[in-house]
């Protein structure tokens, strides 16, 4: 009777591949791979260990890239990348420490097989924010997901993430000059965008009035469209044009604050702001291409907080990070709750 083993390795790399997605089940190389050493060597010369890579903590950080520099290209294709710096263990290094390995990593895969990238930094108020910039050109990247990092807009360069569709930048402490035009930012980092979540601090009045109205005009803008298109009308479509990337189609934001804010007058002009947005989504809800989050405490960012759902910020990361891999949409994308919950785990490159 014919076995598992017997099948040829061609067909044998294609079980194994779909497997690897299933990263709740653990790594591949710890639930396939310890089946035999015929398994294990082909699933890691092939390059399949990497597929789907997660990495909590600079220790695996820099194993993962001391493995991977030795590598052929064919060996490199990580397809899924999940990075941690873990508040906890890594207090001796330095965010720009973090970064750099990060870095490191990241150009030493193969650019052409990397489409979903998760990165998680700790807020360290004393820090700055820490801003991770390509090397070279990721041509299939579509999900770029930042808690506690910017991603830079390559200064004035095309974007090296062009193909980029999704992209979270979360717990971000205060917004930097890069990222006050968030619609010119937009299309210089991810031209093709069409979906945009962002988390941070409630900014200051000036740059407040600048996003509200630039995601005012591209919600009003999004929701005579789509009327038009469900009733078949050529409308004027000129006239509810919006600064974003044409191809963005849905927005969600959240900003925080902090009890006793050292520019709290400051700060509630740009509630005021805040609450024209909610007025706004709340006036075109049917066809709402803007989701408006409830403020949370934004020294939590720092501590790991709770999070949108009760975990700390790192575990609903890793759990997010597992559910694009199976091809789930977030629930921010689709505006509700996904009923099945994930058993986390700790996830670590072996």
């Amino acid at each position: 009777m014919p076995t598992l083993s017997s099948l040829p390795n061609e067909l044998l790399l294609i079980i194994f591949s779909d497997a690897a997605t299933n990263t709740n089940a653990g790594h591949i190389t710890t639930t396939v791979g310890r089946a035999c050493k015929t398994f294990h060597r082909l699933i890691r010369s092939s390059g399949i260990d990497v597929m789907y890579t997660s990495l909590r903590g600079m220790d695996h950080m820099k194993a993962f890239l001391d493995v991977i520099q030795d590598r052929e290209i064919a060996q490199k294709r990580v397809h899924s990348l999940l990075v941690v710096v873990d508040r906890d263990r890594d207090t001796e290094d330095s965010p720009s420490d973090a970064l750099s390995v990060l870095q490191s990593i990241i150009s030493n895969i193969s650019p052409s097989h990397l489409r979903t990238l998760f990165i998680h930094f700790p807020v360290r108020p004393e820090d700055a924010t820490p801003c991770l910039q390509f090397s070279t050109v990721m041509p299939v990247l579509t999900d770029l997901h930042l808690s506690g990092i910017f991603a830079s807009s390559s200064d004035g360069l095309p974007s090296r993430i062009p193909n980029l569709r999704h992209l979270q930048l979360l717990r971000i402490p205060e917004l930097s000059p890069e990222h006050h035009d968030l619609a010119c930012y937009l299309h210089a980092v991810a031209p093709h965008l069409t979906h945009f979540k962002l988390v941070s601090r409630l900014p200051a009045v000036d740059v407040m009035s600048q996003v509200s109205q630039d995601i005012c005009n591209f919600q009003m803008s999004v929701f005579f469209r789509r009327t038009y298109a469900r009733l078949g009308l050529d409308g004027d479509l000129e006239a509810s044009t919006h600064a974003f990337p044409s191809s963005l189609e849905h927005i969600v934001v959240r900003f925080d604050s902090a009890p006793g804010d050292m520019k709290l007058v400051e700060r509630r002009m740009a509630i005021l702001l805040l609450g024209s947005l909610r007025d706004t989504a709340e006036a075109v809800k049917r066809d709402s291409a803007l989701t408006l989050l409830p403020s949370e405490n934004v020294l939590e960012y720092g501590s790991d907080g709770v999070g949108e759902d009760g975990r700390g910020y790192a575990a609903e990361f890793v759990r997010d990070w597992m559910r694009v891999n199976v091809g789930e949409e977030l629930a921010d994308w689709i505006q509700a709750e996904v009923a099945e919950d994930l058993e986390l785990q700790e996830l670590a490159w072996p």
